[in-house]
Order: C-alpha cells, then structure tokens, then sequence
C-alpha cells in the first residue's frame, strides 16, 4: 500500500473518531457569545461551542480527502431536500416584511447554522459510517453521549433542591434534554442488541430506565414510548406487545417508589388547561379559575402570524418579531374582570415549543414541506431496512422509532436546536447507510 493510499484511509478514519467526538460534544450546552448580533443593543450570537469546532474541523477534513481524490465513493452528500431548504432559507432577505424587522446578520447566523446541522451533519455522519466497523463506533458513541446526558439528569433528578424543570442534563431545560434522549433512545437499544453483546443489552436496558425517570415533559414521554413501543411492534406481534406491556408495568412500578411525582408532573404539562398559579384570578371564579396552557397560545399566536404570509414566511430568525403582536395570556380575562390590565400580559420573546410552527412561520409551506419531505425520506430509509431482516432490519427498526418520536416531538420542542439537531442528523445519517446495507443484501440473494 502506497503512502498516499495509506494516508486517505487515516483521513477516513480520523472523520469517524471525529464524527464520534462531535455525536459526544452536541449535547454541550456551553457556547461563547461571538457578539455579532445585538439584541436590544445587547450581543445575542452566534453562539459557538465545542460541536461547532468538531464539525467544521470533520467538514474541513473530508473536503480534503476528496481534494486529494481519496475514496469519492465513501463520500454522502446530503439529501436533496435538506440542501434546497438551506437554499429556501437563502432567500429570507427578499422575503422579508417591513412590519417585521429582522437583521441580515440574525438571518445569515439562522441559514449557516441550519446548513451546518442538517446538510453538513447528514455529510460527516453519513461519510464516517463508511464500513460496519465505523457504523459500530458510531452507535457505541450514541449511546455513550445518551447515557452521559441521563445519568446527570438522574443527579440533578435525586437532588431535592433541584425543581423538575431543571432536571435537564447538559442541556437548557427538561424538555430540550427529553428530546434528545426520545429521540436517541430507540436507535441506540436496536444497535445494542445487534452487537450480540450481554454488555450492550445490559447497557441498553439500563438506559431506557433512566430516561424514563428523567423525561417529566408529558408529551415528550410519549414520543419517548411511541419510539419504543414501534421498536418492540416491528419485530412481531409477540415481542411488540410482551415488549410494550413490560414497558408500561416498568414505568408504573418505578412511579410508585421515585421520590418525585413522575405521573403528576407528566399529566400537567400534557395538559391544555392547568389551574392558574399566579394569584392574579379572583378568588371567586373557584373551579373556573383554570388558564389555557402557554404552549396552546403560543401556537394559537404562530397560527394568527402564519395566516398573514402562509407561503413564504417571514425569513429566517423572524419567529418571535412575526408571534409577538398576536401573543397574550388569555385573552379572556379582560372581559372577565374589571381590571384587565392584571390580565393582559403582553410576552416579549414568544416560543411556539414546536419546530413546525417556527418553520411555518418563518420560511412558509415552502420551508416546512422541504423539512417534512427530509423526514419522510429518513422514514423510507429506515423502513426498507427493517423490511431486510436481519441484524440490519433491527437497527433499522430502531432508527424508524427514532423518526416516529422526532415527528412527535416536532410538536412540542424544537428539533432544530444545536443539541438535538445534530442528532436528528445523526438518526437520518444511520438511517441511510442502513438502508445502502439493505440494498446491498438484496443485491447479494439474501
């Protein structure tokens, strides 16, 4: 073997212990504020962090290796979709509304940083997966990078003084880190239980318990058990429903001796209408003083803002300046007290808490669609590798109940942000190579 040739293949394997690094750093939530975009004359971004410098280092390495015409088959572009909603994204500046100012350098940082989770993401991790032995080192760094973030949750978990919100791993809130692991969980126990390793299943199993101590978000447990439980359905009837029922009689019988209230705070941010805790309803409307929770008026809020540009949305990082004239607390207490000024909260940075909604209202139908097409595709993906049997259809199981709790989760977090997006990139990428496995199996008779 020539030196060149040797010193392609070290190219290829430094991208799959870089492509590792970066699955380790993305949940790091510690970012330096680079100050080249003011808010309110205060510096409010980019924000660079670890995972940044990972993945611009791997982006600069393999454009290297092909520059030197090393191994162009093992390179992946990303897929179509994901490439021309970063185009989409683009175009925010012709697409802008002059009642909705948005800086270019906040738009710019939007479009550069949805390229780097979605195009380039998909492009490392797919090109890293370059052969089994890397597909392995992958999934194991999944799961190490999974199990960091919960075994913090489940410190902070145990920790009186900690409140459940905060109960957040590495992450800003609970809720950000319950997608992360919803979404990661199920990818992670199928590839574990195809090493044949007691070790992995063990690991595996033990992860699963954890996540389900730490996700308190009502709507992210579920996408977390849909994942699951879609895992478990599509190896048979048998182990889909043993698999489920064990699931569900683990989750009751672990609730009924973990110091916090799990179900009780499940059922209370699932819920649409919660009762007010501010102390600002009479004391008089008794049973009547129950306020609609602020996730269903923000999406009432982005639904008002998405009515008046449903095609082409205001641009990128123009979400909370597009909601924010439609965005109240419950526009019914003014009618229902005699000082609504109590009641008319006008918040200043609204949050829709789903990544469907800030698409819709910031590149339009066009943008959402090109998002969902590159979910779908990850689907079709990951459903024709399930369908080839095997240790490969269990993986690929696994990465179709990682997409089936991303669509869930889409609603209600979003997807986007840095820790989970390059994970979604992650799951799309697995989902991918195993489907060129698949292929290639059905190429061979098997």
């Amino acid at each position: 073997m020539s030196d060149e040739t040797g010193g392609r293949i070290r190219l290829f394997s430094g991208a799959a212990k870089g492509a590792a690094a970066l699955l380790l750093a993305a949940p790091l939530a510690y970012s330096v504020n680079l100050g080249l975009v003011k808010h309110k004359g205060l510096p409010a971004g980019p924000y660079l962090t670890l995972a940044d410098l990972v993945a611009a280092a791997l982006l600069v390495l393999l454009a290297v290796a092909a520059l030197r015409g090393g191994r162009p088959r093992l390179l992946r572009m990303p897929p179509l979709p994901a490439v021309l909603l970063v185009l989409w994204c683009l175009t925010g500046p012709l697409r802008t509304d002059p009642d909705v100012p948005v800086g270019t350098a906040a738009m710019f940082k939007e479009v550069v940083q949805l390229f780097e989770y979605l195009a380039a993401g998909f492009f490392v991790f797919a090109t890293a997966m370059h052969d089994r032995r890397t597909t392995g080192l992958m999934f194991d760094a999944l799961g190490v990078s999974l199990t960091a973030v919960a075994v913090l949750a489940l410190v902070q978990y145990f920790d009186p003084g900690v409140t459940d919100f905060m109960v957040r791993g590495t992450f800003g809130d609970n809720s950000a880190m319950s997608a992360f692991l919803a979404v990661g969980l199920p990818l992670f126990a199928a590839s574990a239980f195809t090493a044949g390793s007691r070790f992995r299943r063990v690991w595996a199993v033990a992860l699963a318990a954890a996540v389900f101590c730490v996700v308190l978000n009502g709507w992210l447990f579920a996408a977390a058990f849909m994942g699951m439980g879609l895992l478990f359905s599509l190896r048979g009837p048998a182990v889909g429903l043993l698999g489920t029922a064990a699931l569900v009689a683990a989750c009751a019988l672990a609730f009924s001796v973990l110091p916090r209230d799990n179900a009780a705070r499940l059922w209370e941010t699932a819920s649409i209408y919660h009762r007010d805790d501010t102390g600002m309803v009479p004391p008089d409307w008794g049973r009547k003083a129950f306020v609609v929770s602020a996730r269903v008026r923000n999406w009432q809020a982005a639904s008002l803002a998405a009515r008046r540009r449903p095609l082409v949305g205001y641009g990128p990082s123009a979400y909370s300046n597009a909601v924010r004239p439609e965005f109240y607390f419950d526009p019914k207490f003014p009618a229902s007290t005699a000082d609504p000024a109590a009641y008319d909260i006008h918040v200043d940075e609204p949050s829709s808490f789903s990544t469907y909604l800030v698409l819709l209202v910031e590149e339009g139908l066009v943008g959402l669609l090109l998002f969902l097409l590159l979910l779908a595709s990850g689907v079709r993906w990951a459903a024709r590798a399930a369908a080839a049997g095997g240790t490969v259809g269990l993986a690929g199981s696994g990465a179709l109940g990682s997409l089936a709790a991303a669509f869930v989760a889409g609603q209600f977090t979003n997807l986007l942000d840095r820790g989970v997006a390059f994970l979604l990139a992650f799951v799309l990428a697995a989902a991918f190579v195993l489907y060129e496995y698949a292929e290639g199996f059905r190429e061979e008779g098997r």
